[in-house]
């Protein structure tokens, strides 16, 4: 047997090359490499004493251990080529860690059966060597890239050597990207393929984690560009929106009517002098919509009924509230007419002051119930007729004198029951009603009841 220590200066990220180098020169030799940081005396000492080899030093021991260890003489330099053989080449490829492959070369020129395998190549393939015998390159590739493969081969015919990216299918059916670099040798005397194998998993996982990134990269660049032209829009649509709402509260503050512009978020954005003078409180002293409702509502039926109003407001477009009694910062109580109109962005919410329309159709309404009273009070017949005798109303002592129900009396007309002999008379005193707005003397009218029976009476009228 013979030992060789090697030198460290080849280039060991290229096992082909580092391979082809020690098998040229020692076709037959055991290769031992010595880890970096472990004793050289005591590797060799596991390695060797069995075969009752010599024992050898690294070339970067301590130097104590160099003091210890016995004088090697140089392995001599052989100057012709040697041939490599398949025994020579099966302990140093054992060393590799990438799988090592050796593959007969077809007629072609492309990888065929394959010879050997390195101990690292059958178990990253999960086949026994028996089995991979039966094979060939071609029957572990799984051709996702058939062109690249076609290169390869014809580099290796032309070229003598070829690289391709491409991945394998071990024996459980797992797919592994590779590296595959490939020369061609002789071995034995014939020609044969040996590739090297390094798995690219890591690169291929950081292949697609760039890609998705690229992609997501891209898609950022397309949201942001998009949320660009969005805020530009929305930038735009808020500078209008300002300067509305400019245009609306200068309208508001010239605006004779009182009112007051309410923002979506509660704050008043106008209020002009009118409301100052309607309400008695200043715009200074009204903080918000919630405070404004407080002073100018303190009864809560009539506050929680503004209230409904305006989500009423919001959600169909409009909406009016009429005779609503508000508190004056003075005590005094008024009666307005609200209008609440919606737009973008707030409320606009007009005032008029219908206090003394209301306090007049109070008095009104206090008239018609003292008239009403005495009417149906009344001991003597009391009947309403417009200018065409049509009754519209008329109280209990007409009802039983003429014999009729109160249903009845929408459907009468004087000329119902007013004998015929003074229908002349009525039309005269008609006349009178419409020019002077009452009559001049009493009038006696003989009239039918509703049996057919008769009665007379004496009438005065007015309007």
């Amino acid at each position: 047997m013979t030992l060789a220590i090697i030198d460290r200066a080849l280039d060991w990220s290229e096992p082909l090359l580092v391979a082809r180098e020690i098998m040229e020169r020692l076709p037959e030799a055991t290769v031992i490499m010595v880890p970096v940081g472990r004793n050289a005396l005591e590797v060799l000492e596991e390695v060797l004493t069995p075969l009752h080899a010599a024992t050898v030093m690294a070339a970067d021991d301590p130097p104590g251990d160099v003091a210890a260890a016995p004088e090697i003489a140089p392995v001599p330099v052989i100057e012709r080529p040697l041939e490599l053989t398949l025994s020579g080449a099966r302990g140093f490829l054992d060393l590799i860690q990438d799988p090592v492959i050796i593959a007969a070369v077809d007629p072609d020129g492309s990888p065929g059966r394959i010879i050997a395998v390195n101990a690292t190549a059958r178990d990253y393939l999960g086949y026994l060597e028996d089995e991979l015998a039966t094979m060939t390159l071609a029957d572990l590739d799984m051709r996702e890239d058939p062109a690249a493969l076609l290169r390869y081969e014809d580099d290796l015919h032309t070229k003598g050597e070829a690289t391709v990216m491409t991945a394998i299918r071990t024996r459980t059916g797992t797919r592994i990207p590779v590296e595959i670099r490939s020369r061609v040798e002789t071995i034995d005397g014939r020609r044969v393929v040996l590739s090297v194998a390094r798995d690219q998993s890591q690169l291929q996982w950081v292949t697609d984690e760039l890609s998705a990134y690229r992609s997501d990269l891209q898609d950022l660049v397309i949201v942001t560009a998009e949320l660009r032209q969005t805020n530009e829009q929305l930038n735009r649509e808020i500078m209008a929106r300002a300067q509305v709402e400019e245009r609306l509260i200068a309208a508001v503050a010239k605006n004779p009517i009182p009112t007051v512009v309410v923002l979506s978020g509660g704050e008043i954005a106008s209020y002009n002098d009118a409301v100052h003078r309607l309400t008695g409180y200043a715009r200074d002293e009204v903080k918000d919509l919630n405070d404004w409702m407080e002073k100018l509502y303190p009864d809560a039926a009539t506050r929680l009924h503004v209230e409904q109003e305006i989500r009423k407001a919001l959600e169909t477009g409009e909406a009016f509230i009429s005779g609503v009694e508000i508190v004056r910062k003075d005590g005094e109580g008024r009666t307005l007419d609200l209008t609440i109109a919606p737009f973008e962005g707030g409320l606009i919410v007009q005032m008029i002051d219908v206090t003394e329309r209301w306090r007049a159709e109070e008095a009104l309404r206090e008239s018609e119930e003292r008239y009403r009273a005495l009417f149906d009070r009344s001991l003597e017949a009391v009947y309403v007729h417009d200018f065409e005798g049509r009754f519209l109303d008329a109280n209990d002592v007409t009802l039983d004198m003429l014999g009729y129900s109160r249903e009845d009396i929408g459907h009468l007309r004087f000329t119902d029951i007013l004998d015929e002999e003074y229908l002349l008379l009525a039309r005269r005193t008609m006349e009178e009603l419409a020019t002077a707005g009452r009559q001049s003397e009493v009038t006696e009218y003989k009239l039918h009841r509703k049996d057919g029976s008769t009665v007379w009476v004496e009438t005065m009228a007015r309007c």
